[in-house]
């Protein structure tokens, strides 16, 4: 029971959309406007819970200090960091990401990943999971046709639903996986997760190394004045290890061929530091350390302080300026070793890491067209706003998106994959109103005039058995090569 001494916590957040009913955690990235907040406080108390330090409502805990309140206005797309305050005391944020449905948008999303080894669960983004196949849902475009991507390389099809559900449960590699979807050209922010072998294995700290001053090795439960200490260890070869002291993560590397890793932690605060790091979803024993470092020098605020465009005739963008780069690099400052993430209109488009001085720069994934407010985070904070006008070129790439099988049970045909059909349907991009001409092993075997928005589709004559290489031209430009295999039935039809 909470006494009338215990601060208020937010301890559950609850994404209550439909199909996708779950919980969110910190950094997590939610469809649901609404969702609801849950917690503890002292017994009795009025809970007060803010969005970005605005008040937003208001909760009575009850006889077990235990609350629960919903927004009854949506939060908004972009990031949140909800609080919630009792008797005078402020928690700790929950930083929370608030995304457009991909079924309203048309650009696709991850909703959810839910690993189903044991008792199902869904997951959050970076965990790591065993080698079951977990199951991935989402939005789209309604009926649309999504493909799943992990680290780049595909992994499936499925079709959205008549209301953009989506939902599939592919084989993924071990290791770390970078999940994202594509449907209709358009592609959905990334989804970490590690899958880790039958054969991982316990990672261990060996040593902790003083930097500072009259370096020296420091013994578990032995005092440093070097806040920021290198760590090393041994892990599964190749695993990805994560650093953590009291609970904070503070740094992260990867093991060698001979699983020995090393790494130098982020600023530690002063006092009783228990490390411990993890991967492969298991965590080594603690060693503590006492870090006794000088608190004298003044840190870095957290900020940005350049835009620089590098497309075309590059330089830097001032703030409230334009540039006709989509994907430009922002620099600034925080605290030294800080992780620091970069958003644009409240949607992460990048992260990194401070260097010794506090310096950091991230050169952004593509940024939509028009205004976009760029803040970077970093501990809970957030950095005053840099606005930049963002007049990219739109004009669609000629490609060839997709290869549809319309023959005997019909879907979609991979890159390099199998069909029955020799006469399928591709689709793909070009410039609004271009002339584009389908080839197949060099033969012309379509045409079409691409659509206001440079979208086309073309159902080829009919194909020779065997490996076939398709590409598009357009305006004197061919696309890349997309392979299939066509495997038609030859036996002749009776009449």
């Amino acid at each position: 029971m909470a006494t009338p001494n215990t601060p208020a916590f937010i301890t559950q957040i609850v994404d209550q959309d439909i199909d996708y009913t779950g919980d969110i955690y910190d950094r997590d990235i939610t469809v649901d406007p609404t969702p609801q907040l849950s917690g503890s406080a002292p017994v009795n108390s009025h809970v007060y819970i803010y969005d970005d330090g605005k008040l937003i409502g208001s909760v009575q805990a009850d006889g077990e200090g235990n609350w629960s309140f919903t927004p009854d206005r949506d939060l908004g797309t972009g990031s949140h960091a909800l609080t919630v305050m009792a008797h005078g005391k402020m928690s700790e944020p929950v930083v929370i990401t608030v995304q457009a449905s991909g079924a309203s948008t048309g650009r696709p999303v991850i909703t959810s990943v839910v690993d189903n080894e044991g008792e199902p669960g869904q997951v959050e983004h970076g965990a790591t999971i065993s080698d079951k196949p977990p199951t991935l849902s989402g939005t789209a475009a309604p009926n649309a046709y999504v493909e799943i991507f992990s680290s780049g390389r595909s992994v499936g099809f499925t079709q959205a639903n008549a209301e953009g559900h989506w939902t599939i449960t592919p084989t993924l590699p071990e290791g770390l996986n970078i999940l994202s979807v594509k449907s209709q050209g358009q592609h959905s922010d990334i989804f970490t997760l590690t899958v880790e072998s039958a054969t991982s294995v316990k990672p261990i700290i060996e040593s902790v190394h003083d930097n500072h001053g009259e370096s020296a090795m420091v013994g578990d439960g032995g005092s440093t004045d070097d806040n920021t200490p290198t760590v090393s260890g041994t892990a599964r070869p190749g695993a990805i290890v994560q650093l953590y002291a009291n609970g904070r993560e503070v740094g992260r590397a990867q093991a060698d061929s001979n699983g020995n890793w090393s790494i130098t932690s982020s600023a530690l605060d002063n006092g009783e530091q228990v490390l411990k790091v993890t991967s492969d979803g298991k965590f080594s024993d603690g060693f503590t350390i006492n870090v006794e470092a000088s608190t004298t020098p003044e840190l870095p605020e957290l900020s940005i302080q350049t835009v620089y465009d590098n497309q075309g005739e590059s330089g830097m963008v001032g703030d409230g300026g334009s540039t006709d780069d989509n994907t430009p690099t922002v620099s600034g400052t925080a605290r030294p070793g800080a992780i620091v993430q970069l958003y644009a209109n409240g949607r992460e488009v990048g992260r990194a890491q401070a260097d010794s001085n506090g310096n950091w720069s991230i050169t952004t994934s593509a940024l939509d067209n028009g205004e976009q407010v760029l803040k970077v985070s970093s501990e809970g904070k957030f950095s005053d706003g840099f606005t930049i006008n963002v007049e990219a070129s739109t004009t669609p790439q000629l490609s060839i998106q997709t290869v549809y099988d319309d023959q005997g049970e019909s879907g979609m045909v991979g890159e390099g994959g199998s069909t029955d059909d020799n006469t399928p349907t591709v689709s793909g991009t070009a410039r609004p109103g271009a002339i584009v001409q389908l080839y197949a092993n060099g033969r012309e075997v379509g045409r079409a005039q691409a659509d206001s928005n440079g979208n086309w589709s073309i159902t080829a004559s009919a194909l020779d058995n065997g490996q076939q290489v398709l590409k598009v031209s357009s305006e004197g430009k061919f696309s890349d090569g997309f392979t299939i295999n066509v495997e038609a039935s030859t036996t002749p039809q009776l009449s």
